[in-house]
């Protein structure tokens, strides 16, 4: 063989072998690839195993919440029942201590005496309303003679007004008189009543 074949025949076996060594990386690059998928996969897995633990345990914190509200619910309506059977009995107590007393003081009353003065105040009660009635009577009786009179009374004082003015009147008249003789006649005395007026003054 020749120099030359066996360089060939070399590269030949060299190609063979970095194909070999090619297909090889490839397939070590395709596990690689296959661990990482697998650890993500793995990965996720667990994020999710977790996420789905930490769910159940937020999940029985509510169930125990629950039930701690539940048991509070059940020592308050029991507190509310006791508190509510105690005011009960306390009613109860004082009822049968009134009715105690009330007839205690029952038994002391007298029935005759209370038989006595519902009779006075049957009485009295009668005795009001009819002065009452008569009252009533002698208001609309009097206002009744207030509207008749009333008119005339007014009259009658416009009248008597009337009447102190025209005297009045009449006593200066008499006075400018009185006082004109004096002066023309001096020796002569007259007397003259003096008004009502003059008096007050």
């Amino acid at each position: 063989m020749n120099e030359e074949e066996i360089k060939e025949e070399e590269k030949e076996e060299m190609k063979g072998e970095e194909k070999e060594e090619k297909k090889e990386n490839k397939f070590t690059e395709i596990n690689l690839l296959d661990e990482k998928e697998e650890e993500k996969r793995e990965e996720k897995e667990e994020e999710k195993k977790e996420d789905e633990e930490k769910i159940n345990l937020n999940d029985n914190q509510i169930k125990n919440n629950e039930k701690e509200k539940d048991i509070n619910h059940i020592k308050v309506n029991k507190v509310n029942n006791n508190n509510n059977n105690n005011k009960n009995e306390k009613e109860e107590e004082k009822k049968k201590a009134s009715k105690e007393f009330a007839n205690e003081m029952f038994t002391l009353i007298n029935h005759s005496d209370i038989n006595t003065c519902l009779h006075l105040q049957h009485d009295i009660y009668e005795r009001l309303q009819e002065s009452s009635q008569a009252l009533v009577t002698f208001n609309q009786f009097s206002s009744k003679l207030y509207n008749q009179i009333g008119k005339d009374f007014e009259q009658k004082t416009k009248m008597i007004i009337e009447m102190k003015k025209d005297l009045d009147n009449i006593f200066r008249r008499i006075r400018a008189l009185k006082d004109t003789l004096q002066k023309k006649y001096p020796n002569i005395k007259v007397d003259v009543p003096k008004s009502d007026i003059e008096e007050e003054e």
